[in-house]
């Protein structure tokens, strides 16, 4: 069944995951639920973001206090 792309109002399939025409990705959701889409997605990676710093850091302290020890 083919719709209307939310963004530039071409037909496409109603589960295709970008619009042919335009490009927006899942262009069958409305445009309040591809920015909540978008945001999680942003969260998600955040969250594995933020513990791999901290281990950086850890090691970089870690060797810091190490050459300091010496």
């Amino acid at each position: 069944m083919l719709i209307k792309c939310r963004e530039c109002g071409e037909s496409v399939a109603r589960h295709a995951k970008s619009c042919p025409q335009c490009g927006a990705r899942k262009p069958a959701q409305s445009k309040a639920q591809a920015k909540l889409d978008d945001i999680s997605r942003g969260s998600f990676k955040l969250a594995f973001a933020l513990p791999a710093l901290g281990i950086f850091v850890l090691i970089i302290v870690a060797g810091v206090a190490g050459v300091a020890g010496c």
